[in-house]
């Protein structure tokens, strides 16, 4: 790696630290909405707990942690899947999908 690379590194992990205290979120808010968009712009089914828990290596109890307090700030909305009534889906809504794109947009490139 280069040294101006590094530089640039540093710069975005001292704003993403700034970004988790200022927002009171933490990485794994930020993951789960950036994989609800971007499953949304591929035109991919909405995920539920499980697919989180599988794919984002994050355990069950955590991702409902993250999930609940996204729900509670209104990020996110819980919905039964139509073909089975076990699953809920999970989906952002529109302040969620407001406060990600702000958020991911404030970060150096």
């Amino acid at each position: 790696m280069l040294d101006s690379d590094f530089i640039i590194n540093a710069i975005r992990a001292k704003q993403v630290n700034k970004l988790y205290l200022r927002e009171k979120v933490n990485l794994g808010h930020i993951v789960l909405l950036t994989e609800i968009v971007k499953r949304k712009i591929e035109n991919k089914p909405l995920p539920n707990v499980k697919w989180l828990q599988t794919e984002l290596e994050i355990s069950t109890t955590k991702i409902k942690s993250i999930c609940s307090e996204l729900e509670n700030r209104g990020f996110i909305t819980k919905s039964l899947d139509v073909n089975d009534r076990r699953v809920k889906k999970i989906d952002i809504t529109p302040s969620g999908k407001e406060f990600i794109y702000r958020i991911t947009s404030g970060l150096t490139k």
